[in-house]
């Protein structure tokens, strides 16, 4: 959610824990940590993630259904992802929002950078502490 999203104030009324995505893009793993002590606690058996694409800059993914100006970079996404999958309770990720009629994309590359975005970012998981 960008901070000058008009639905911020009734997501933070109803209680809703809101990182933005300039603080994302500011300290991607910063923010991933902020998310796990929301949703790793031990209450909870297990969390998901669910990606909009249009979260990415429209410069390096205009084939979405609302390309904003100012998105997140393939490698801030990558890191947040990457250190949200690091978590044992993650059980679950999904990227929407991916519209190739849109912007046209009739090689699917655009489709092809999402799936590597997220192979990089599971990959990152895999990694041990000292080679993040």
């Amino acid at each position: 959610m960008r901070p000058d999203d008009e639905y911020l104030a009734d997501a933070v009324d109803a209680g809703l824990r809101v990182i933005t995505s300039t603080g994302v893009a500011a300290d991607p793993v910063g923010a991933a940590e902020e998310a796990l002590r929301t949703v790793d606690g031990p209450e909870l058996a297990g969390f998901w993630v669910h990606v909009d694409a249009d979260v990415l800059d429209p410069d390096v993914m205009p084939a979405v259904d609302s390309p904003e100006a100012g998105g997140l970079t393939f490698d801030q996404l990558v890191a947040a992802l990457g250190h949200l999958a690091v978590s044992p309770r993650l059980v679950g990720v999904d990227v929407t929002i991916y519209d190739p009629d849109r912007e046209p994309d009739p090689d699917f590359r655009h489709g092809r950078l999402l799936a590597d975005l997220l192979v990089s970012a599971l990959a990152e998981a895999g990694r041990a502490p000292a080679e993040r």
